[in-house]
């Protein structure tokens, strides 16, 4: 795949390593190069019966996206499935007619249809794409890919891409769709599969270099499950959270924590693992592995200094006058939400689970008639969000980058 001078560059492989070059390389083109939503089998690497799952891929199977703070990202979204699709950018600003949320100014693309997307990668960092009609079931079936931008000021060193998921297999060893969507599942933490993946395999391993330092990405692509993967034995600093670089620091307790769509880069001191293979585990079973019997990176000293924060001047907001909001968030199976409003009506527990509305924002089990706020362009908005369920979630905020503030008076 090929693409213009300043565009956007290349998708590599889905179902492998996802590895990256240290600097990718551009290449000229008359023609804009296509992704497809499509249909595939797996079998996770023998693991269960195959099976179909959905993909975004260009014509060589390829579904990662990699480029450079700057260019231009031109592509053709072709959907070959049997439903609409959409296709959103994850983390990126980009236009709101690309941001890909059906009846928020722009249209799911049809069976058999086409769209074009063209816009300036602007942010550097581990972002990622994925369907966002009827996303619980799409991104679900594995309708998504990660999008790499390099930051051309920070060290150039080896990395790899992980991207890491969920499934649920059934007694027959077939992939089981039956959770998604179901009222237990809406009510709860959502689908939770029974394996784990990490880019599409069971429990693979990944070679990093035997010496030097390399860059891992690590992106959730779960619709619902907390990965905690335990790095214990890995000589790491986290420089990245969510796309945006940080000074590097050590990860808590040795262990990560990320939540549906969140990423975490980590800079990696190969000679930790000792020519040897070190596993990342999850709630006590193998992850991946990682096994550095690749070639040396180059360079032996400590380059940490060489990452730090990334704070462009646009996004950062000025507090002294910012507008005050509140986000209560209620509801779900084991929460004390008792009624919420529906049309503007007060329903009771039994009414909501009757219309399958479940959870609440600041009462409204059906968003409200009135938005969450409404703003001037470029004013401050102090957003305080308080989770009464008994749930953990996670927060997007389409369009938007938020700086988060924690409340220091709640433990």
């Amino acid at each position: 795949m090929s693409f213009s001078r300043r565009s956007f560059v290349g998708l590599v492989s889905g179902a492998a390593m996802y590895p990256l070059l240290a600097r990718p390389s551009y290449g000229l083109s008359q023609q804009r190069p296509t992704i497809r939503a499509t249909a595939e089998l797996t079998n996770f690497g023998d693991l269960a019966r195959a099976s179909e799952i959905w993909r975004f891929m260009d014509e060589q199977g390829q579904s990662l996206i990699k480029g450079v703070q700057g260019d231009m990202l031109d592509v053709s979204i072709q959907n070959d499935l049997p439903e609409p699709t959409s296709v959103h950018w994850h983390g990126l600003r980009v236009p709101n007619e690309y941001d890909g949320v059906p009846g928020q100014g722009y249209e799911p693309i049809a069976p058999g249809e086409n769209t074009n997307v063209s816009f300036k990668l602007k942010d550097p960092g581990t972002y990622w794409y994925h369907s966002h009609n009827r996303g619980w079931e799409q991104v679900a079936r594995g309708l998504y890919g990660p999008l790499v931008i390099a930051n051309p000021a920070e060290p150039q060193i080896p990395e790899f891409t992980v991207v890491i998921d969920d499934w649920t297999i059934d007694p027959s060893e077939a992939l089981d769709w039956s959770g998604l969507g179901n009222p237990h599942s809406w009510s709860h933490g959502g689908d939770q599969g029974n394996i784990t993946t990490a880019n599409g395999q069971w429990q693979p391993t990944i070679i990093v270099p035997s010496s030097g330092y390399f860059r891992l990405r690590i992106l959730n692509a779960a619709t619902a499950r907390l990965f905690t993967p335990i790095v214990e034995g890995l000589k790491a600093k986290i420089i990245a959270l969510d796309g945006f670089g940080t000074r590097p620091f050590d990860p808590q307790d040795r262990f990560l924590i990320l939540g549906p769509s969140q990423r975490i880069d980590l800079l990696v001191d190969a000679s930790s693992l000792s020519g040897e293979m070190i596993e990342i585990n999850e709630g006590g079973f193998p992850l991946f592995f990682l096994s550095a019997t690749g070639d040396p990176a180059e360079g032996g000293s400590d380059i940490s200094a060489g990452f730090t924060d990334y704070h462009p001047p646009e996004l950062m907001p000025e507090t002294s006058a910012a507008q005050k909001v509140e986000l209560y968030m209620e509801g779900g199976a084991m929460g004390s939400m008792m009624s919420a409003k529906i049309d503007g009506q007060d329903t009771g527990w039994d009414g909501l689970i009757e219309a399958q509305k479940f959870w609440a924002f600041n009462g409204h089990a059906d968003g409200g008639p009135d938005p969450l706020f409404r703003a001037r362009v470029g004013e401050t908005v102090d957003l305080r969000i308080i989770n009464d369920s008994g749930w953990p979630h996670i927060i997007h905020f389409h369009g938007h980058h938020v700086q988060s503030r924690r409340n220091e008076a709640v433990p």
